[in-house]
């Protein structure tokens, strides 16, 4: 990972394949699927097909700006949450 490369994404209503696609997980749609079950609770469900703004906003806080990650750098992220589903004691 770069720090210092500057990272420029639209904060805007995005649909789960383009939120899967800036964070460049288009191959590995389960992978994906369980990064983002991990954080549900936090933003929810889409509305419609689509998250809104805040909703995005929590997204990248929680899985970092898309462009910061490399891909496997997120697969590895994914995977290393499977064990611990909700984070049983929360």
């Amino acid at each position: 990972m770069n720090p210092s490369r500057e990272v420029r994404v639209k904060v805007k209503p995005y649909k789960n394949k383009e939120l899967r696609t800036l964070y460049e997980m288009d191959h590995n749609p389960k992978a994906w699927k369980k990064l983002m079950d991990k954080y549900r609770r936090y933003f929810g469900e889409p509305d419609g097909q689509f998250y809104d703004v805040n909703q995005v906003i929590i997204i990248f806080a929680k899985l970092g700006v898309p462009g910061m990650y490399l891909p496997d750098e997120l697969e590895k992220i994914a995977d290393d949450m499977i064990p611990n589903k909700f984070d049983e004691a929360a």
